[in-house]
């Protein structure tokens, strides 16, 4: 069957399984009947691949059901740097077709197996459409239980997030197919991380919907590495991703306004206030702390202060596991899965003007997310600039403060030129960003001095000794501001004597 409207592919516990079948949306009203009857039908997919891995290391799936007369499906593993794909929608497919591809058809041995049951729950006559999909993943040598709930249809995304309230609900951060092969010791590339790739052919509601599926996906990817282990990374690039998706909501909030967006909004403030405190505590302990621990080896209130400094990460990175495992966090998946599917900006003005046409009057403009992307880039980047460098030429008699609101002005002009950078190539958006970059890094670097010193409140002097090595972190801090300040202000003057590439 042909799905119409959204598709999407969540993730849900098995063992909330027997749940979903108690939820009241899958019963006929004022009855304990199911909307949908049909009986559970068993079926088996199976991937191949080359002895080599040849097909997964390319980022492609090739699979077959068991059916008797089944066809040969190649999908896409990850999305490709530019294609709106956000986690929780179904893997791309490329061909479908009666034999394998000649090139592998000599040497492919099956890798990995999904035996399931799939149960229609609620049919398409009752939109939105539920399929339950469960069973067993397998591969050689190992094993593991899942189960998958595909939604489609009119409604699917406010059902999604209904039941992800309810049930250990998700957009999973990878299709079916990629944890397969992942299982079966393939290797698996990542889908694309970064910033964001836009076309100059893309009209502005296609570019944010881009924007969000790609940034959303970032997210998902290094969560799944965000517990400590890893080290500091994966946080620190969740929290970019963040950032750049709270930018992409300021920079289009015109063109793109709709409730569903301002509701995104609350839930990305949210993971920011979760995120922040475990990446200032790793920030602290890499940075100062780690200069303190070489400048102070023996000093005991040095030591005391970056033990409860390390108790302190730890307890970031608790709050933040909790937070992961919660269903604000499921929500906040699957809200940036539908805003990039579902598009309801379009919905929303396109709606209204359909909703009171006048006869004979002119047609209405075009609405503004339907406009080119290179008419919007430029006045945004403009009013961006403006912003940064409205203090003027000489920062000598800014305080802290005033260089940090720089810095964060500093920060939506950079993010804003590498979503619009692909629009106009040449050395000039390089050198630009090159410039804006080590502007922000040295305002930073006096930035996470300032956390630093607040941090320390915080922890607090608890004894002489505590005190002292609280007054010892605030010296250090102090002692390097001013060799900071000077280096602030070169790279301002360095960056206001460059063009504006998008001019």
């Amino acid at each position: 069957m042909i799905e119409t409207g959204p598709v999407f592919e969540l993730d849900l516990a098995p063992d909330d399984v027997p749940a979903l079948l108690r939820q009241p949306e899958l019963l006929v009203p004022g009855t304990r009947r199911r909307l949908a009857t049909g009986r559970a039908v068993k079926s088996a997919l199976l991937w191949h691949d080359t002895a080599e891995g040849e097909l997964a290391s390319a980022g492609l799936a090739l699979s077959r059901g068991n059916e008797r007369h089944a066809m040969w499906r190649l999908d896409r593993l990850q999305p490709e740097a530019g294609e709106t794909a956000a986690p929780g929608t179904p893997a791309r497919r490329l061909e479908e077709r009666d034999t394998p591809p000649e090139a592998q058809a000599g040497r492919l041995l099956p890798v990995a197996a999904f035996d399931s049951q799939s149960r229609e729950l609620r049919p398409a006559s009752s939109p939105p459409r539920v399929v339950l999909r469960q069973g067993e993943l397998r591969a050689v040598a190992a094993q593991l239980p899942l189960a998958r709930v595909i939604i489609s249809g009119p409604g699917a995304a406010e059902l999604a997030l209904e039941w992800s309230a309810r049930l250990r609900l998700s957009a999973p951060a990878e299709s079916l197919a990629a944890q397969a092969l992942r299982l079966a010791g393939r290797v698996v590339p990542n889908r694309p991380l970064g910033a964001p790739t836009l076309d100059p052919a893309q009209s502005v509601s296609e570019a944010f919907a881009l924007i969000v599926a790609h940034l959303g996906g970032v997210m998902a990817h290094y969560a799944s590495l965000a517990d400590g282990e890893h080290g500091p990374e994966p946080v620190h690039q969740m929290r970019v991703a963040l950032r750049r998706l709270r930018s992409a909501t300021s920079l289009f909030r015109r063109p793109v306004a709709c409730t569903e967006l301002t509701a995104v909004n609350e839930r990305l403030k949210q993971a920011g206030k979760v995120l922040g405190p475990a990446r200032d505590w790793d920030v602290f302990l890499l940075g100062t702390g780690r200069g303190l621990a070489d400048a102070f080896p023996e000093d005991p209130g040095v030591q005391s202060l970056l033990a409860a400094a390390s108790r302190r990460r730890a307890a970031g990175y608790a709050a933040l596991a909790a937070y992961l495992d919660s269903p604000d966090w499921r929500a906040l998946g699957i809200s940036l899965a539908a805003l990039a599917t579902a598009r309801p900006w379009e919905i929303a003005v396109d709606g209204d003007a359909e909703a009171s046409p006048t006869e004979g009057a002119e047609p209405p403009p075009s609405p503004h997310h339907a406009r080119k992307l290179v008419d919007f880039a430029g006045r945004a980047l403009s009013r961006r600039y403006r912003d940064v460098v409205a203090p003027g030429a000489d920062l000598s008699g800014l305080d802290v403060e005033a260089l940090h609101a720089i810095r964060l002005q500093c920060k939506r002009l950079r993010y804003a030129c590498e979503f619009f950078a692909p629009l106009y190539p040449g050395r000039a958006t390089r050198r630009f960003l090159r410039r804006l970059a080590e502007l922000q890094e040295r305002l930073g670097q006096m930035n996470d001095g300032a956390v630093a010193a607040g941090l320390m409140a915080e922890i607090g002097g608890r004894g002489s000794v505590r005190s002292e090595a609280v007054g010892i972190v605030r010296g250090y801090v102090a002692a390097g501001s001013s060799s900071e300040r000077q280096q602030i202000e070169r790279s301002w003057q360095r960056l206001l004597k460059l063009e504006c590439f998008w001019a």
